[in-house]
């Protein structure tokens, strides 16, 4: 009997030990790898739930973003409309075609800026004591900026009274064109005040990246970038009715400017 009693206790405690075993393996084989994954998944929830808060301020920057780029666009545009459209032709100067941008500019700076000039003289009542000259315009299509053009060295010298100067100086800035007004100079007094000035025009041409070089023409008017306006080849067919950029124009000379138009 003690025998059979020994033998249910041995039988018992190797059934308790084996329990604790079986506990232990099932608690790290299977209980804990899934509490680790729903406590994994508990922070994915919480990352998702905040992403989900902020979804409408995100898709609300968004919009504002988009807005403000579309507003950007349009007021380049506007920009773009009011200033830089230049030439009789009104066209945009673009970089894409140098050639054609060289054109553009001849035009620009043979029968534009001196008329706007002489309008603004006209109107504000100053007398012109210089005469109005218009550097030369590229002749080599190379040679052209194709980020930002300036014709600067635009010198005059103009008399008038105070008020007078001041409305030229207004009347310049309402130019369709981006001008900069430098080393203003006054003497004597009003209402026979002397004002001396520098302009500047630029202009900002499109499709910069396009720019590629061109091969130098030449032809029976000389090698190009060495003559003037009329000796240039590839010039547009009845150029040559637009006066040689540089030289004076025959309408605004001195006085006050009244034949500028």
């Amino acid at each position: 009997m003690k025998q059979s009693k020994l033998k249910r206790v041995h039988v018992v405690a190797i059934g308790a030990s084996v329990a604790v075993v079986l506990a232990a393996v099932l608690y790290f084989a299977l209980i804990s790898p899934a509490r680790a994954t729903i406590t994994e998944r508990e922070g994915e929830k919480a990352t998702l739930e905040e992403k989900k808060a902020a979804l409408p301020k995100a898709k609300a920057d968004k919009a504002k973003a988009e807005a403000d780029k579309a507003k950007a666009l349009a007021d380049l545009v506007k920009y773009e409309n009011q200033y830089m459209r230049v030439g009789p032709e009104k066209a945009f100067i673009s970089m894409a075609d140098r050639t054609k941008a060289m054109i553009l500019l001849w035009k620009e700076q043979s029968s534009t800026l001196a008329p706007l000039l002489a309008r603004s003289i006209k109107s504000s009542g100053v007398r012109l004591l210089t005469p109005i000259q218009i550097p030369p315009a590229p002749t080599d299509p190379n040679a052209i900026d194709p980020n930002l053009i300036q014709i600067p060295g635009i010198q005059i010298q103009v008399s008038g009274s105070f008020p007078q100067i001041m409305r030229f100086l207004r009347s310049v800035e309402k130019w369709p064109r981006l001008v900069m007004v430098n080393n203003v100079t006054l003497s004597g007094e009003s209402p026979r005040l002397i004002a001396q000035m520098d302009l500047t025009v630029h202009y900002l041409p499109r499709d910069s990246e396009k720019a590629q070089p061109v091969p130098t023409a030449t032809g029976a008017g000389g090698e190009a970038g060495t003559t003037g306006v009329y000796g240039v080849p590839g010039a547009p067919p009845g150029y040559g009715g637009y006066p040689a950029p540089g030289a004076p124009p025959a309408n605004v000379t001195g006085g006050n400017a009244a034949g500028g138009s």
